[in-house]
């Protein structure tokens, strides 16, 4: 199905002119409409899109082939978190672990936040377990750089990033790019292999609280996660849980 932008109607448009000036930001990232006003702005990064359904499961569609589509970030946040018309693994736990449980409003939560993927290239998700392809150097390389400028646009208050892999990269690339930031802290949570990162970046002369949680795809605890989301950014998680509680 081809999107039209004005059929996106739970997205802010405001900031499009200057994502455009953003050097390979090749879609463009999901704002919520109440995003701009909210009292928190949250920016969620995730780690890439895909070529094909993967065989958990956690994408019914991957990003289309041909022609790039630089609404396909907007269009899957449309499609499956809000209007859930099919199923993903990654978007289900990445509300859960955001709301602390089951989202009584799917919509609330994600029309308050900010949301994009750190590699701006597809990944090919066609071969067996072994071969599927995972980003490069390079592409977390360049992934720090887009990002540096999407958080000069967006002004987060808090980022919170679906994945640790990226963080291995984040003192280097900010070294090179000149961003003053705070160095990666570890922090091992009982019963989890992965381990959590927590860096930051100087932002218009403040400091922006980075969090890397586990990626949500497969054997994800979202209360464990969530709870660690709590004691790092509480006033964020608050923000968070209000949104996805809410009803109109």
């Amino acid at each position: 199905m081809e999107y039209k932008e004005d059929a996106l109607t739970g997205s802010d448009k405001q900031f499009d002119t200057a994502f455009s000036q953003v050097e390979g930001l090749v879609w463009l990232p999901w704002v919520g409409k109440n995003y701009a006003q909210g009292k928190h702005r949250v920016l969620v990064v995730a780690e890439s899109h895909y070529s094909v359904q993967d065989d958990a499961g956690n994408f019914a569609r991957g990003a289309s082939e041909g022609p790039v589509n630089i609404l396909e970030t907007r269009q899957c946040v449309e499609e499956c978190p809000i209007g859930q018309e099919w199923p993903s693994r990654t978007y289900q736990n990445l509300s859960r672990v955001l709301a602390g449980g089951e989202p009584a409003d799917p919509t609330g939560l994600w029309e308050g936040i900010a949301y994009y993927n750190l590699v701006q290239r597809v990944m090919d998700y066609s071969g067996d377990e072994y071969a599927k392809e995972r980003p490069t150097y390079r592409d977390y390389m360049r992934g720090w750089g887009i990002f540096n400028q999407v958080a000069g646009i967006l002004k987060p208050d808090a980022c919170i990033v679906a994945g640790v892999s990226a963080a291995n990269h984040f003192e280097e690339a900010m070294g090179k790019l000149s961003v003053g930031h705070s160095p990666v802290e570890q922090f091992d949570l009982e019963g989890e292999q992965a381990r959590a990162r927590c860096m930051g970046i100087e932002l218009e002369g403040r400091r922006l609280p980075i969090v890397c949680i586990k990626h949500p795809a497969k054997y994800f605890s979202y209360d464990l996660w969530h709870g660690f989301l709590q004691e790092k950014l509480p006033e964020t998680m608050e923000y968070l849980v209000a949104l996805a509680a809410v009803k109109e």
